[in-house]
């Protein structure tokens, strides 16, 4: 009898509490916008694939659609303006550290942007032209445009999150 009242008594604990968070999945803190505008960023960097523009800015349309209850556009005015630059693509030589003299036996590949990000509601929201860097390494005996078609992407990936995260994100 003694097990009987001890677990009646836990699930009447358990039952009669109620557990409960401001937090949910695919909100945003402090804002109250409804739009957000994300034209096509600018590519003023002098190498990366002709794509590079397009393909960063679907990201973050794809990624802000998904992560907020914002309506994306890319034309209309909007409670919300985010301005992408893509400043600098280029790669690098990662010094081989097992053989001084040698040849690299790695890469990395470095994109780096600035980003606008204008609240027409709450103008102490406005971001002007913070930047971004976010670089990947990539095995030397591939090309430049192998590894573009292999790391670019996560590059993206991350530099689209840390977009969202200064932006909407701010815990």
């Amino acid at each position: 009898m003694n097990k009987i009242t001890t677990l009646l008594l836990l699930a009447f604990a358990i039952c009669s509490c109620k557990i409960s968070s401001s937090f949910q999945p695919g909100t945003t803190s402090n804002i109250t916008a409804n739009t957000i505008l994300i034209p096509l960023a600018e590519n003023q960097s002098a190498q990366g694939p002709t794509s590079l523009a397009i393909d960063l800015s679907e990201k973050v349309r794809n990624y802000y659609q998904t992560n907020s209850k914002l309506t994306v556009n890319s034309s209309k005015a909007s409670d919300l303006e985010l301005y992408i630059t893509v400043s600098d693509f280029f790669a690098r030589q990662v010094q081989n550290t097992a053989e001084v003299g040698g040849t690299a036996t790695q890469m990395e590949l470095i994109v780096t942007i600035k980003v606008r990000y204008v609240d027409n509601d709450n103008a102490s929201n406005t971001i002007e032209n913070k930047s971004f860097s976010q670089k990947l390494l990539y095995d030397a005996d591939l090309t430049l445009e192998q590894a573009q078609l292999k790391i670019l992407p996560d590059i993206l990936d991350l530099l689209t999150q840390d977009i969202f995260n200064s932006t909407l994100a701010r815990w």
